[in-house]
């Protein structure tokens, strides 16, 4: 959603500068709910909390964002998280 865009742009300049491979998309949650498939994984804004469970009936890992990390744009977190989720999904 738009409240997630910015802190998305952030993410992927910083990926960007790190050549990462991983890829990182703003989705609304209608966008994520159709398209779970599409994903290894999905990262839900604070906000989104009550949506959360429907997401576990899906065959894509879903996680919820800190709202610290979403409430300050901590992107070196957020990253080292979703790095630390890929590990554990390797």
């Amino acid at each position: 959603g738009l409240s997630a865009a910015p802190f998305v742009q952030i993410l992927q300049e910083v990926l960007k500068y790190e050549e990462s491979p991983i890829v990182i998309e703003a989705l609304d949650l209608g966008q994520a709910r159709q398209n779970t498939k599409r994903y290894t994984a999905l990262y839900l804004a604070p906000q989104l909390k009550e949506d959360y469970p429907a997401f576990l009936n899906t065959s894509t890992p879903t996680y919820m964002i800190s709202p610290l990390i979403y409430a300050t744009h901590d992107s070196l977190s957020m990253l080292t998280q979703i790095k630390e989720k890929i590990r554990h999904q390797s």
